[in-house]
């Protein structure tokens, strides 16, 4: 049971962790004043 849960949870950080790599891109790219 443990380990189905862990898999979930690893699934769910794996797309936060990629969403939150998108954000900082965009928040990294110069911006035209």
């Amino acid at each position: 049971m443990s380990g189905d849960l862990w898999g979930h949870y690893a699934k769910i950080d794996g797309e936060y962790i990629a969403r939150m790599e998108d954000l900082l891109d965009l928040y990294t790219e110069p911006s035209d004043p």
